[in-house]
């Protein structure tokens, strides 16, 4: 405590704790727009430069700023950015071999070289599966074919699995699936906005900036262009939704603030559609339509059930999302069957695998999972049943069980999980775990997951 009356100290601690808030993606869309975070952090680099030749002092204060810096402007997975230590090496001829900056945007060492979108065709079992559907045959049957040809492309070419293969299979499901009863939980609702009503609306400050992030983020991958048009096209995409789910809020007299008006958050969720779909914005709209009815846009699209008319008032007004209840409350069941060791490392640091689980969830895994894990993640839990997520979750905190008992007996496992992608978890080499899962637990999994709606 006393080491905070130093300048340096103080200054560095703080800095940290920005850090691992900022690893909440709406914390820090929040920070940035209310105090100017990234101003703040700019201008004191600006400043702290040498008198004779203007560059940047490296010392203890400015690689930590240049850290925090390069987080929170870059989107990316664990292949996707490089992050600047927070500390000097060792190597006195050169202790800090990465640039510092005083304005934007980031040098270029920072984030990854993405491989451009390629021109060729390539053939999977499921690309064939899709294109030999007709309309009517989307049934039960169809979507038993379809799992399969996805579990199978999966498992032994998962790079053949990318997005607009991806999207079709998304389309197709989805088509099928409102006709099961099983998965259509939510009433088909009209839309009753307009273009030119929602021409005369604006987003809050907190979705503006939501949107400067997921362009940015998608131009980086070269799954759309950072262009005006781009950003008109994903702004009218979320008022729609936006005004869509307000047709489907109740009003609500209490004194959590949180419920007392919009989703408080990025449409993280509808921001990864759209990348998926290369930024057409009227097919993301009319996939959201037809997905808003089935039992997996509970627990997928987070500001779904916000305020929500579907839930039964006591939770509605308890503000606690399903997420948290029923899928993060599962997790920690599972994992004590069948990770004890890890359930027991999370009980012993103070910390729960519910609240890193919401954590990750809230924001699609956005800086955690490289993209195509991110769709891959999506596409099992639409297309295999929602609780799937579920069973990610576990076999994400099994992958990543060395790290835990590590950072457990080192007390910062808050601040690692936090902070720290998950680097090498791919979901198709996990998918035969995740499907021993279900066979085991879904029979106590996926009816109480239905059963958010219910009284």
């Amino acid at each position: 405590m006393h080491a905070l009356f130093n300048y340096e100290q103080s200054h560095t601690f703080g800095l940290r704790v920005l850090s691992v808030m900022c690893s909440c993606l709406d914390t820090f869309l929040l920070l940035e727009t209310q105090y100017k975070v990234q101003e703040s952090l700019l201008g004191c680099q600006a400043e702290n430069v040498k008198e004779e030749s203007n560059e940047l002092i490296i010392d203890a204060l400015s690689v930590e700023r240049n850290h925090v810096l390069v987080r929170t402007y870059l989107i990316g997975g664990p292949s996707e950015r490089k992050l600047p230590p927070r500390v000097l090496l060792e190597d006195g001829r050169d202790p800090y071999p990465f640039p510092l900056f005083s304005s934007f945007p980031i040098p270029k060492s920072y984030p990854t070289t993405m491989a451009g979108r390629s021109a060729m065709k390539q053939d999977s079992e499921l690309s064939r599966y899709l294109s030999q559907t007709k309309t009517a045959e989307k049934n039960q049957a169809w979507l038993d074919g379809c799992r399969k040809a996805f579990c199978k492309v999966l498992t032994s070419k998962p790079d053949l699995a990318k997005a607009n293969v991806l999207v079709d299979m998304l389309e197709k499901v989805v088509q099928g699936q409102i006709k099961v009863q099983e998965e259509t939980i939510f009433p088909k609702v009209d839309y009753k906005g307009s273009d030119k009503g929602l021409k005369s609306q604006s987003l809050s400050a907190v979705q503006q900036l939501g949107v400067q992030l997921t362009i940015r983020y998608g131009t980086h991958l070269n799954l759309v262009k950072n262009s005006k048009d781009t950003k008109e096209q994903l702004s009218h995409l979320l008022k729609q939704v936006r005004f869509f789910l307000r047709q489907q809020q109740r009003n609500i007299d209490c004194q959590l603030r949180l419920l007392q008006g919009e989703y408080v958050g990025h449409d993280w969720f509808t921001s990864t559609l759209f990348l998926m779909m290369m930024g057409k914005s009227e097919r993301c709209w009319n996939f959201l339509l037809k997905f808003s009815t089935l039992l997996s846009s509970g627990y997928l699209w987070m500001p779904r059930l916000h305020a929500s008319a579907h839930l039964p008032v006591p939770l509605t007004v308890s503000g606690i999302h399903p997420v948290y209840y029923c899928s993060a409350h599962y997790v920690e069941l599972i994992l004590q069957a069948e990770v004890p060791a890890v359930a027991s490392a999370f009980r012993m640091s103070g910390y729960t695998p519910s609240q890193i689980c919401q954590h990750w969830l809230r924001q699609c895994f956005w800086n955690y999972l490289d993209w195509l894990e991110i769709c891959h993640y999506l596409c099992t839990c639409i297309v295999l049943g929602v609780d799937y997520q579920v069973y990610t979750c576990v076999a994400i905190l099994r992958h990543l069980t060395h790290d835990i008992l590590q950072h457990t007996q080192n007390q910062d496992l808050q601040v690692f999980l936090k902070e720290q992608p998950i680097p090498g978890f791919r979901v198709g080499e996990h998918l035969e775990f995740m499907q021993q899962l279900e066979e085991r637990y879904r029979q106590t999994v996926q009816p109480d997951m239905r059963n958010l709606a219910k009284p």
